[in-house]
């Protein structure tokens, strides 16, 4: 790898990037008022008004309408100088003959998106599928939903990404019934308005006849009637405007790096607090850079500022607490050096900060919680920040491997929503596109058995201990050899692993299961040898000598058989058992799974049974909700199309066993795996970044 040479110069600007701050009005098309005999449409007031307040402050307004083409007002009252302001106007006039169909419209342009009223809307807005996926989309990237009067029935069909109708448990003011008794229209419109948003969940907060009255709740925003119009329109204004979470984009420094002959401009925004709420606000950052080509309208490698896909790295170590990376350094070999290749490559870099388990409040599920909010805080944002926020590969090393497959896996997933609105975490979706993990330290609570299935037959080891200086993540080793107690535990769990093994039903790429027998032996150890007999065939090719492993067994230049027993004694175990949940608490992981009043606990059934100290059982749902594999092939999972999983080939931090298990779930549930053990390599990350960011080039011009 060429040396990559980071030259800082601390310019401050006050530039910022041109913010798009466009609102999307729909209007009905429909014109009959049922069976009257009388038309209807849109109710003139209801669009003005709103109008008026939203242009005045600067926003631009698109007009939409289920079908496209005309839109038809009613109620036109030119005494009231608003509606003759527009409706005398020619650009008015002109945009209401010629509203955008939905199929016209891309929601990432838009800010809020406000449903006007008229009867006619109770005939034709609810049953707008495209209308209902553009309020969605609006909505989960930080946007405003909004509506009057009749329009809530726009509201009626909209449903989240998690299945759930966007006004469920939230507080509607839309058209009431007793309104729609006084003028007489309860046995003409096709429903009642109010009795359908109830049926949605939705809770109705009214006032009496023609009052004016706003209901809002979480970026959705209702006014009961015409009266209410303006009210809506200055209430979206209002929400619009006093986000603590939106992106500052004037607040930067200008940074030079190099990479060979390549000199980028840089614009770094760093510190960025990614939560409304923080508990710990050194560690709850963001760092943010991004390519001064991209404010210049330039591109970089075929990307774009609308099109460069974000490589969100953290710094995760032992389930540390972790400071963002910035481009002078990180906590594992080459990390700094992979944010420097991805500015180079085109990307958008962003690296998120996360608290981690030494403290009372960066417990479990603490650290993914994090990293979680700071994907909603770059998905409410991506109007904003140049890139494409739905393109986010996660990448990480160990623990900060084992969080950004767990990232991957979890996306969108409620039970972690109670967290992340304590924290004040952006309202957006925190699913992301792609997974990169080096050596994932996951799956915790069946590592242990994994651990010794592997290494059970070596009784030495070199056991590491982690602590923290100056936010860094100190490592030390210490040797040992096993007790007779030792012995006895590594028998135990070892011979639990096929169980668990051949309860998950693996396939292998030709549909034959993929099992142990009760001695550990059978298909899955086979897969195992021969994707390292694949890593050890690719050293080859790369120029490196075989001839020093004698475990390796070489026929006419290929390895054919690789002795087991020879491999292990070659990659030395690290671990005194049991490898994780350590029956006196002292692994980081007990740490992680403590609470704000103990500072460690068990985490497996074993490891509380035989416990040489007094202890406690960590709740199993926070010991789920950090196991990427309690998430694969579940219901309303949105785990990413694409993974890249590296352990390597001399990495005994974690059995390989895990890797292995995780990519193939994976593959059997159909996503896209790059799965390899890297000859030679011990735990470690980033090793191979001309490789790892091919792959995140291809995969980001394939698209979805």
């Amino acid at each position: 790898m060429k040396k990559l040479i980071v030259l800082l110069t601390l310019i401050y600007s006050v530039a910022g990037v041109a913010q798009n701050k466009k609102v999307l009005f729909v209007v009905t098309n429909h014109t009959q008022l049922g069976n009257t005999g009388e038309t209807t449409g849109y109710f003139l007031s209801e669009v003005t008004h709103p109008l008026e307040v939203l242009t005045e402050a600067g926003y631009k307004v698109d007009f939409v309408s289920p079908k496209g083409g005309t839109a038809t007002a009613y109620g036109v009252k030119l005494d009231d100088p608003i509606n003759k302001k527009y409706w005398e106007s020619a650009d008015y006039q002109k945009q209401l003959a010629h509203t955008l169909a939905p199929s016209q419209v891309k929601a990432n342009d838009y800010v809020a998106i406000f449903y006007a009223g008229g009867h006619g809307t109770m005939w034709d807005f609810a049953n707008s599928e495209t209308l209902a996926k553009i309020a969605q989309q609006i909505y989960e990237k930080g946007g405003v939903v909004a509506a009057v009067c009749h329009g809530p029935s726009g509201l009626v069909n909209i449903k989240l990404s998690n299945g759930e109708y966007l006004v469920s448990g939230k507080t509607l003011s839309p058209f009431t019934n007793e309104e729609e008794e006084a003028v007489k229209l309860t046995e003409v419109v096709p429903y009642s308005l109010e009795n359908k948003l109830k049926e949605r969940g939705a809770i109705i907060d009214k006032a009496g006849l023609w009052q004016d009255k706003v209901s809002i709740d979480n970026r959705v925003i209702t006014g009961q009637n015409p009266q209410s119009a303006k009210s809506v329109g200055e209430a979206i204004l209002k929400e619009l405007q006093k986000s603590p979470l939106r992106f500052d984009a004037s607040k930067y420094t200008t940074q030079q790096v190099t990479q060979g002959n390549q000199t980028l401009a840089v614009r770094a925004y760093e510190g960025i607090v990614y939560v409304a709420n923080p508990v710990e606000e050194q560690y709850q950052q963001l760092n943010v850079y991004i390519p001064e080509a991209y404010f210049n309208g330039e591109t970089i490698n075929g990307f774009n500022a609308q099109t460069a896909p974000i490589f969100f790295p953290n710094g995760v170590g032992g389930y540390m607490p972790a400071k963002p990376l910035s481009l002078t350094g990180g906590k594992f070999k080459d990390t700094n050096n992979s944010l420097i290749m991805a500015l180079s490559k085109g990307f958008v870099v962003a690296s998120p900060g996360a608290r981690g388990r030494t403290s009372a409040t960066g417990k479990a599920p603490a650290v993914i919680v994090d990293l979680k909010a700071a994907v909603r805080y770059l998905k409410y944002n991506d109007k904003e920040i140049p890139g494409d926020a739905n393109k986010i590969i996660s990448n990480g090393t160990s623990a900060g491997g084992a969080s950004s497959a767990l990232l991957g896996a979890s996306g969108d997933q409620a039970a972690y929503e109670p967290y992340l609105k304590e924290l004040g975490a952006a309202p957006a979706t925190d699913a992301i596109f792609a997974v990169s993990a080096y050596c994932p330290i996951t799956n915790l609570e069946n590592a242990d058995k994994a651990y010794e299935w592997q290494f059970g037959n070596l009784s030495e080891y070199k056991t590491m201990e982690i602590s923290m200086l100056d936010y860094n993540v100190q490592r030390s080793l210490k040797t040992g050899t096993f007790t007779a107690e030792q012995t006895k535990v590594s028998a135990d769990l070892r011979k639990d692993f096929p169980a668990y093994l051949n309860s998950l039903q693996l396939k292998d790429s030709k549909g034959k299961r993929l099992t142990l027998n009760s001695k550990g032996e059978g298909s899955f150890k086979e897969l195992l040898k021969q994707t390292i007999i694949a890593a050890a065939e690719k050293a080859q090719k790369e120029g490196t000598d075989l001839s020093q492993y004698s475990f390796l067994t070489l026929k006419n230049g290929k390895v054919t058989a690789i002795n087991w027993d020879g491999y292990l004694t070659y990659m030395e175990r690290l671990k005194s058992p049991p490898a994780f949940d350590a029956l006196d608490l002292s692994t980081g992981e007990n740490q992680l799974f403590g609470d704000s009043t103990t500072d460690k606990k068990h985490f497996t059934s074993y490891a509380l049974k035989n416990s040489t100290t007094e202890s406690q059982m960590a709740d199993t749902n926070i010991v789920k909700l950090m196991n990427p594999m309690s998430f694969i092939g579940k219901k309303n999972a949105h785990l990413p199309k694409y993974w890249r999983i590296r352990h390597g080939a001399k990495d005994s931090d974690t059995s390989a066993a895990i890797s292995l298990i995780l990519a193939t779930t994976l593959q059997n549930h159909r996503y896209v795996v790059d799965y390899a053990l890297p000859w030679d390599k011990p735990h470690s990350g980033d090793y191979d970044l001309e490789e790892l960011f091919d792959w995140a080039e291809k995969i980001s011009k394939l698209g979805y």
